[in-house]
């Protein structure tokens, strides 16, 4: 596989360049549109998605870990799509603390 060696290490991008693009022939712009395709975050959901009618495989891969994360940004590099689901969460949101231009810092 082409490309930087932090990337040809990740199950992503051997997913969707050998199996989906050349065995399937699913192209990068199907892919990216996830035409015939359902992505699901865990076990008990593909295997759920498996027993639909028309579903015809379902790709278990292992989760991206947080050296293989840092190699790829090390190298310069971006994650591929559907690579960087982490749980749990960070914590976001917007936090706004009103400015008093008489208060004393």
């Amino acid at each position: 596989m082409p490309g930087p060696a932090p990337l040809r290490r990740l199950d992503v991008p051997i997913l969707h360049a050998f199996i989906l693009e050349e065995i399937l022939g699913i192209d990068r712009s199907a892919q990216e549109r996830q035409t015939n395709l359902r992505y699901v975050k865990d076990f008990r959901g593909a295997l759920e998605e498996s027993g639909h009618p028309g579903v015809q495989a379902a790709f278990l891969l292992n989760p991206t870990r947080i050296e293989q994360l840092k190699a790829v940004a090390d190298a310069l590099e971006v994650m591929p799509q559907k690579s960087t689901f982490f749980f749990p969460k960070l914590a976001s949101g917007l936090l706004l603390d009103p400015i008093d231009p008489l208060e004393d810092a």
